[in-house]
């Protein structure tokens, strides 16, 4: 019994070594994942991203806001659907830019994800409004928007109609190939992330978090402990912090780049470009966290007499909201926020 004990021992370890050396075979496997219910499902993500790097259980998502719950805007009901909208978009917006019913006077939605690869065909039809919306959570700003070809390469151009996909999505094609650089996250995901063993991890992050004040470096507790934040968007080594100082060489550089982002897309056929800047939670909850002070990205960006992009800005709106509109534990708004954002959007769209 002892050996076949072994033997299988050694064989599920060879095997969780072999996927876990494979980027692709981990993603396969996470994707089945963080579909599952049952006990071997991942808990990552289902309570909250943040919550999912720290596991303090006060900020588990226990009921966790599901699409059912989005706010619906009546856009139906009115004048012809004379415009359509293209995105370069983050996570923040992925899944509201797969509903063109969400939107005022929009005949279809085509969008890219920012951290993709695909670069999408398209044509652009002359008989509508075609708009085009650069959007970003803050804390890649300064990541992507300082990078003219970056932002330019995710369409392709054709000069004739075709049939195109209101969603593109990411590409699937599957490679076998080792790669040994991420072989410790990708065992540590293999070996742990399993919802059976939520509670160990849990009194575990509680107790070291009691004791010596300490959780993992990627999630941060706000000053009133009432948040989880994301860490590197207060951690000012890193260029995503929202406290984080720029100096003028690197804003010019942004406010450059963004203008030739402008001319490319104008040139192009697009009737107008605009530029929608989610704040950093960080940014409109606690600007003064920890005794750091808010680097004014968002405003020396926004606010640019040079910038040329047209600017849906948030920001204000945020900052007056009522409500809550960010996750306890996640990095994302909730529909609160993504409802003062779509309402934003809307009274521009219904212009058109």
């Amino acid at each position: 019994m002892k050996k076949i004990l072994a033997f299988a021992l050694l064989i599920v370890t060879l095997l969780i070594l072999v996927i876990s050396s494979v980027n692709d075979l981990t993603r396969l496997f996470a994707q089945a994942k963080y579909k599952s219910k049952a006990w071997w499902g991942s808990d990552k993500y289902i309570y909250g991203d943040l919550y999912g790097f720290c596991y303090l259980p006060k900020f588990r998502i226990n009921s966790p806001q599901g699409v059912d719950n989005r706010v619906k805007f009546d856009t139906t009901a009115t004048e012809t659907k004379k415009i359509d909208l293209y995105a370069l978009s983050d996570s923040y917006t992925w899944e509201i830019f797969t509903d063109p019913s969400l939107f005022y006077h929009v005949n279809k939605i085509t969008f890219t994800r920012l951290n993709d690869r695909q670069v999408t065909p398209i044509t652009l039809d002359k008989t509508k409004k075609n708009i085009l919306i650069l959007e970003s959570s803050e804390r890649n700003i300064r990541l992507v928007y300082e990078d003219t070809a970056y932002l330019t390469r995710f369409f392709d151009f054709k000069p004739s109609l075709t049939v195109q996909n209101t969603a593109i999505k990411p590409t699937n094609n599957f490679r076998f190939n080792f790669k040994l650089n991420d072989v410790d996250a990708n065992i540590e995901f293999n070996l742990w992330d399993y919802r059976l063993l939520t509670p160990f991890k849990e009194f575990k992050a509680q107790l070291s978090y009691s004791l010596f004040n300490r959780i993992n470096p990627d999630a941060y507790v706000s000053d009133d402990k009432r948040y989880l934040l994301y860490g590197i968007t207060v951690d000012t080594i890193y260029k995503q912090s929202s406290f984080k100082p720029i100096g003028k060489p690197e804003l010019n550089g942004i406010i450059e780049a963004l203008n030739k982002t402008y001319d490319y897309y104008k040139s192009k056929g697009f009737d107008e470009v605009y530029m929608a800047i989610i704040p950093n939670p960080v940014t409109i909850l606690y600007p003064h966290y920890n005794n750091y002070t808010y680097n004014q990205l968002i405003p020396l960006v926004q606010n640019d007499k040079r910038l040329k992009v047209k600017v849906i800005d948030a920001g204000e709106s945020f900052k007056q909201a009522r409500t809550q509109i960010y996750c306890y534990s996640d990095t994302h708004w909730n529909y609160n926020g993504e409802k003062i954002w779509l309402s934003l959007v809307n009274n521009i769209l219904k212009k058109y």
